[in-house]
């Protein structure tokens, strides 16, 4: 038989028993015995063909005509077994299949797969080995050995590796009986995960037995099933049939087949349907309390931590305090990106602005205004104010003064809205339901989520972003207006003597101008010498007056260009040089503090 012929008659098998599992689930107590002899009968049809290879062999020792030869030969025995075998593992698989737990459906398709896939390679490896009558079916029989316990080896690995979680059918059974049934499987899961937890000499059996009457048991179901898949029809006769070395094997007689469904139904009618009946009604009487559920249900420590009313998981306290934190670092991080561009910006614009400043310094207006302040002895102050107003203009440092206004006021609203829809998502992942019965033990209490002041978090996080600012005196200057990140600057610039460096400049002026006075009195003096009736006298004061004016002027307006050529550059650069100060170091202030 082609492999995938075997394939689909397995997806056929597992669709049989899915059709079981949902009529156990949502139909009453009359379906559990035929649901439970089609579910026993699936697998119980292999392990009699098995047993038919197996019973050959020993007959062998028998002499032939022996009446315990003869009847030994027969099905009875072999089939009894087989059935009692299918039955058994039948109980212990179909209730962890109907829980729904992911590793025994894992367990049970990776199993049944396996004995298809196996079939034709071992058949090929034996066919020069055997004889004609084994090669059908013997390796079936050695690919299903091979299986079990490489399905049971691996069903123990993924009990290690996967955390048992909590076993509950998907819906709610009608019957009481499978509900029972059910909550007994549930058990042997929590008992596997426990005994595995604990691995050590108390627990070793306690652990071997949940493995095998657990996944152990699905395991071999569901290699029966890939057996009963992978069988060819012809040896599938071989069941109820006699012992043979016939190939094919000889049909089972009618008196086999009637006495077979004799026995099985004299079994479910008088037997099993009195006994589920009995017990479904026993079950319903009994209180829910004192059922075995709730009993089951009392043996299990559920631990817990308790948020307001609610319970979650172990560690949900802690997780919900770290993400916390880390909301409260992710926006203070976006803050203090924020302010660290708007400080950029600011710079920028000021540095834009220097260039008005020195057009307006280098001029005969803002010459004669120094030369009239320097009289009044108010040159340094002005000339700071003018720079600090200059800079200033188009207000280049407005976002840094609302970012940080948006900062210091910045509340606790602000960082629960930061961790949103995360602390939801973590609540919902988390929340746990403990069993009606079960012993609660709650190792952690808050009264709401996140668990933490989050007034105390956003003021802790907010001073670390600007505490080293206020205590630098940046932060009031900036939350103040706009103008005064001018005037820090200005203080850089001042803090470096170039507004000194102009005074003297301006000092060392003067003399110049006086000299042009001079040159403009004998200028004049010489033009009043000349003019009738005025005389000489009245000429030269009068061309003095002129003279000094105009040739004042015009050496004044020389002497600016020339002082322009030779010390704006300088000038510019200095006051450029004190905002980039002013930004490294409030770049450095923004930064976190270092770590001592």
């Amino acid at each position: 038989m082609s492999t995938t012929r075997a394939f689909a008659r397995l997806a056929a098998l597992l669709a049989v028993l899915c059709a079981v599992l949902f009529a156990l689930r949502i139909w009453s107590a009359w379906t559990v015995v035929p649901a439970v002899l089609v579910a026993a009968a699936l697998p119980a049809l292999p392990l009699s063909v098995f047993g038919n290879l197996a019973q050959t062999r020993r007959l062998e020792i028998y002499e032939d005509g022996s009446p315990l030869k003869a009847w030994l030969a027969g099905p009875l025995v072999r089939a009894c077994v087989a059935a009692a075998a299918a039955l058994t593992m039948t109980v212990l698989a179909v209730p962890q299949l109907l829980a729904g737990t992911p590793e025994a459906w894992i367990v049970l398709v990776a199993s049944a797969a396996t004995v298809p896939f196996l079939a034709p390679a071992i058949r090929r490896g034996v066919a020069g080995h055997v004889t004609e009558a084994f090669r059908a079916a013997q390796p079936v029989r050695l690919a299903w050995r091979a299986a079990v316990p490489l399905l049971g080896l691996a069903a123990v690995a993924l009990a290690l590796l996967v955390p048992a979680g909590e076993v509950a059918m998907p819906a709610p059974a009608r019957s009481a009986l499978v509900t029972e049934w059910v909550h007994a499987a549930a058990f042997l899961d929590r008992l596997q995960a426990e005994a595995l937890g604990a691995l050590d000499g108390h627990a070793a059996w306690q652990a071997v037995a949940a493995l095998v009457l657990g996944p152990g048991a699905v395991a071999v179901y569901g290699a029966s099933l890939g057996a009963l898949a992978a069988l060819p029809g012809s040896e599938r006769a071989r069941a109820l049939g006699p012992a043979s070395l016939m190939s094919p094997p000889p049909r089972p007689s009618t008196r086999v087949i009637g006495w077979t469904a004799a026995i099985v139904t004299a079994g479910a009618v008088f037997g099993a349907l009195p006994w589920v009946a009995t017990t479904e009604a026993r079950i319903a009487a009994t209180p829910p309390s004192m059922r075995l559920s709730a009993r089951i249900a009392a043996l299990e420590v559920v631990v817990a931590e308790r948020i307001g009313p609610a319970l979650y998981a172990p560690g949900t306290v802690e997780l919900l305090r770290a993400e916390a934190r880390a909301a409260a670092a992710e926006l203070t991080e976006m803050r203090r990106a924020g302010l660290i561009d708007a400080v950029d910006r600011a710079a920028e614009g000021m540095t834009g602005n220097v260039d008005a400043f020195l057009d307006d310094y280098y001029s005969l207006p803002g010459e004669y205004r120094r030369l009239f302040l320097m009289l009044s002895g108010d040159m340094a102050e002005t000339l700071a104010a003018d720079l600090a107003s200059t800079l200033a203009e188009g207000t280049p440092a407005e976002d840094l003064r609302t970012r940080l206004a948006a900062v210091t006021q910045a509340g606790p609203e602000d960082l629960r809205a930061a961790l949103g829809q995360r602390m939801d998502d973590t609540l919902a992942t988390r929340r746990v339901t403990p069993p009606e019965g079960a012993t609660l033990e709650v190792t952690a209490t808050c009264p709401a989520a996140p668990c933490l002041d989050l007034a105390r978090l956003a003021a802790s996080e907010r001073s670390a972003l600007t505490g080293r600012l206020t205590a630098a005196g940046g932060a009031g200057a900036v939350g103040m207006a706009g103008g005064a990140v001018a005037a820090l600057v200005v203080k850089k610039v001042a803090a470096k003597g170039t507004l000194k460096l102009a005074t003297k400049a301006m000092t060392k002026a003067v003399g110049s101008k006086i000299a042009a006075s001079g040159v403009g009195v004998a200028v004049g003096g010489t033009l009043g010498s000349v003019v009738p009736v005025l005389g000489t006298a009245i000429g030269a004061t009068v061309g003095g007056a002129l003279g000094g004016l105009a040739v004042g002027v015009g050496v004044d307006a020389v002497l600016i260009e020339v002082e322009e050529a030779l010390s704006r550059d300088t000038f510019r650069a200095e006051i450029v040089s004190g905002i980039e100060d002013w930004r490294r170091e409030t770049h450095a202030l923004l930064e976190p503090a270092p770590v001592e």
